[in-house]
């Protein structure tokens, strides 16, 4: 069953990490964000101006904001909510990102498209109306979410874009292979039995004879033969790399040995079977290093806890003091309210 926070992504600004198999090599490493500064101690009260609920650096929220917040949400506790929301709002700008109302619309709308097919697979058949008729949900939450959640990627992102960096990518070389396997890989069918070492070295001697000739592609012939998960369906591209150690030393051998683009080595053996190489790029042009670093950002972006660990210690670095008096309209003794939930 679904429950609001899971419709509306109060919680979960991003999506789900992706899962990555396994593959016989290591992946290319991902240019880390630097982690957040250590966690401010908690909320503290403090004087402030009798209709001022607590104040985020120097931005004030009020306690008609509050109450104007409280009535547009459903009567739902607010007040941490509306402290992250100033820390985002004030990144936000920091960063030059905003969100329009067509594109809030627009988020609403591919919602309201996509949300039957995926009640029906959580096994609650109901359209997105239904749903919030059921729950409650009003217009004011829905559009609230939907933007805090917008802004709150967006933001992200302008973040992330500013803190990776396009890689230097001086010395390396794009190819692709095709390994068949005779022992079983990390991240493979369990029950797919590798080939014996005579008919594996028999099969990429067949494969290359087919590629020189024109009966088929190296990409085809990958796709089809290779055992490698991470690079068959790509038709055996590994992309760029250098001669650094990140593969097998026989690997890296055969593939720096290839001098001219669409050059195919001659089958060799690694501990993971017979392997033949093809290179496709001699350089990496100014176009490939940027997608690189896009793909960095890509991947950064479906780090859940890395985002986490950004959006806490915004909230944890900001200064925030609270006025537990204007909370509840009258005088109160003052208490402290924890950074986190």
């Amino acid at each position: 069953m679904f429950s609001k926070h899971a419709l509306l992504g109060l919680a979960a600004f991003l999506p789900a990490a992706a899962v990555h198999g396994q593959t016989p090599t290591p992946p290319r490493p991902v240019t880390a964000v630097p982690a957040p500064k250590p966690a401010a101690p908690p909320f503290k009260p403090e004087k402030l101006p009798a209709n001022v609920v607590a104040r985020v650096n120097s931005q004030n929220i009020t306690r008609d904001q509050t109450f104007a917040m409280l009535a547009t949400l459903g009567g739902q506790p607010l007040l941490r909510e509306m402290i992250t929301d100033s820390v985002i709002e004030q990144e936000a700008k920091k960063q030059g990102v905003s969100v329009t109302e067509a594109e809030v619309a627009k988020e609403i709308a591919e919602t309201r498209r996509k949300f039957p097919q995926q009640a029906m697979a959580a096994g609650s058949p109901m359209s997105f109306s239904e749903y919030v008729a059921r729950e409650g949900i009003s217009e004011g939450l829905l559009r609230w979410s939907v933007r805090r959640r917008l802004l709150t990627k967006k933001t992200y992102r302008k973040v992330l874009e500013s803190q990776i960096k396009t890689p230097d990518m001086t010395g390396q070389i794009s190819v692709s292979h095709i390994l068949l396997a005779t022992t079983p890989l990390p991240g493979s069918d369990p029950s797919a039995k590798p080939l014996s070492d005579d008919d594996a070295k028999k099969k990429i001697e067949t494969l290359r004879a087919d590629i020189a000739s024109g009966k088929t592609t190296f990409a085809a012939a990958a796709k089809a033969n290779s055992n490698d998960p991470g690079s068959a369906a790509k038709g055996g591209s590994l992309g760029f790399f250098a001669k650094d150690g990140r593969y097998l030393p026989e690997f890296e051998k055969a593939a720096f040995a290839l001098k001219k683009v669409g050059d195919v080595s001659e089958p060799f053996k690694t501990q993971y079977g017979w392997h033949i190489v093809r290179l496709d790029k001699t350089a990496a042009t100014a176009e490939d290093r940027t997608a690189l670093r896009n793909q960095a950002v890509a991947n950064a972006e479906q780090n859940q806890q890395q985002f986490n660990a950004w959006l806490g210690g915004l909230v944890r670095n900001a200064k925030v003091s609270i006025n537990p008096a204007a909370m509840t309209g009258g005088t109160t003794a003052p208490r402290k309210v924890s950074a986190t939930k």
